[in-house]
C-alpha cells in the first residue's frame, strides 16, 4: 500500500488488511531537500505513515525515488512551462512513478498488486478491466488516472474508491489514526511557493504580451509565467477583463484577448490512449480538460499519429489549456485521453 501519512492511504491499508490481503506499507521519498520539503515527502508524513503502519501491526518501507522523480516529473514540470504549455506533474507522478516504478518494486519484493488511496473504480466490463469514477464525485481522481491500461489495472487496487471522504475519516477516528483529521494537501508536494522558483538555471526570454489583433500592449519576463485563461500579470488599463488566450514559445509571445476569445470548439489531444480497441468515433462521450473540472459533452475521432480531436457539442465552462490533459468519460468509464494540444480552433 502506498502510504502518503494522509488519511486515505491510511485507511487504505486497514480494508485491505480487513480484507484478508498481506499488506506493507510504503511510501515513495521523492523530493530533494533543494527542491523542497513540504506535502507528502516531508519528515511529518513519512512519520505520520510510519505510525498507522505500526498501528496496523504491518511492514513499512521508504523509497528512495529522488533521481526517479528528478529525471521524470520534475524534469516534464520544468519543460512545459518553458515552452509554454501548463503540466499536470500528478498525473506524471502517477504514471512514471506509481504505477511503473513502484509497480516494478512490488513484482520484485514479491508483491501482486499496488495499492493507493486515490478515489477510483476498477470495473469489470465485458470489454475487461475500465478505470472508472469514484462515487464520492467530489474527490473522484479518475483523471489523474486516465492513462492506466488494463494490465496493469489487474495490478493495482483503489481500497477507498467507493466511500466518501467522510466515511474514510470516520473509520480512521474508529481505528485511533494520527491521520484521521489531518488537513488535505491541495498544493504541488514540491511547490511550496511561486512555481517559477524552480525555473532557475533555464534560458528564460522576455517578450511582448499582444492583443488578438497582434498589437503590442505589455512585455513580459518569460512564458514560464502564463497559461491559457490566466488573468494575473496582464496590463492594466483594458477596456474588459483580459486573459492570456495563446502562448506562442517560437517567439516568446503571449496573446491575451476577452473572455470569449478563449471559447473553443475543437482541440486536439496529443499522445491519445483508450482501453477500448475499437473507439466509437460517433458516439457522444463528455471530457473534463483539467481535474475535477466540468464535463461537456463532445465527440472525439482518433486521427493518427497518437492524436485525437475532440469536438465539443456545448459551451465549455473552462480554459482549454495546452499542456494540460482531456479526458473522455463513456457515463463512469474513462474511453480515453492524452495532452491537450497547441492546435485549438
Amino acid at each position: 500500500m502506498l502510504m502518503s501519512g494522509g488519511v486515505d492511504s491510511s485507511v487504505g491499508a486497514y480494508l485491505l488488511k480487513k480484507q484478508g490481503h498481506r499488506v506493507t506499507g510504503g511510501t515513495m521519498h521523492l523530493i530533494p531537500p533543494e527542491i523542497g520539503t513540504s506535502g507528502c515527502c516531508s519528515l511529518e508524513s513519512t512519520e505520520d505513515a510510519r505510525r498507522v503502519a505500526s498501528l496496523l501491526d504491518i511492514d513499512y518501507h521508504v523509497f528512495n525515488l529522488e533521481t526517479d522523480f528528478l529525471h521524470t516529473v520534475y524534469a516534464d514540470f520544468r519543460d512545459k512551462y518553458l515552452n509554454g504549455l501548463t503540466p499536470n506533474p500528478c498525473v506524471e507522478c502517477n504514471r512514471r512513478l506509481k504505477f511503473q516504478v513502484m509497480l516494478k518494486k512490488a513484482h520484485e519484493l514479491g508483491y501482486d498488486s499496488v495499492a493507493t488511496g486515490h478515489y477510483c473504480r476498477i470495473l469489470d466490463t465485458s470489454g475487461g478491466k475500465r478505470l472508472a469514477r469514484s462515487d464520492c464525485r467530489e474527490k473522484d481522481q479518475s483523471y489523474a488516472m486516465y492513462f492506466l491500461i488494463e494490465e496493469q489495472l489487474e495490478q493495482i487496487l483503489f481500497p477507498v474508491g467507493e466511500l466518501t471522504k467522510e466515511e474514510v475519516r470516520s473509520i480512521a477516528s474508529e481505528m485511533g489514526m494520527v491521520t484521521a483529521d489531518k488537513a488535505e494537501s491541495m498544493d504541488l508536494c514540491f511547490v511550496a511557493g511561486d512555481y517559477s522558483d524552480h525555473m532557475s538555471g533555464a534560458d528564460l526570454k522576455p517578450g511582448p504580451i499582444v492583443d488578438p489583433d497582434g498589437a503590442e500592449v505589455g512585455r513580459h519576463d518569460g512564458i514560464h509565467l502564463y497559461s491559457v485563461g490566466q488573468r494575473k500579470r496582464l496590463p492594466g488599463g483594458m477596456v474588459e477583463p483580459m486573459f492570456v488566450t495563446e502562448i506562442r514559445p517560437e517567439t516568446s509571445t503571449v496573446v491575451i484577448g476577452p473572455r470569449e476569445k478563449l471559447a473553443v470548439k475543437t482541440f486536439i489531444l496529443e499522445n491519445f490512449e483508450t482501453p477500448s480497441p475499437m473507439f466509437e468515433t460517433q458516439k457522444v462521450y463528455e471530457v473534463m480538460v483539467r481535474y475535477n473540472g466540468p464535463l461537456t459533452k463532445c465527440t472525439a475521432e482518433p486521427i493518427g499519429a497518437g492524436q485525437a480531436r475532440v469536438t465539443l457539442l456545448d459551451q465549455l465552462d473552462a480554459a482549454v489549456s495546452p499542456g494540460q490533459f482531456g479526458v473522455l468519460y463513456d457515463g463512469d468509464n474513462v474511453a480515453g485521453g492524452g495532452m491537450i494540444g497547441r492546435e485549438r480552433e
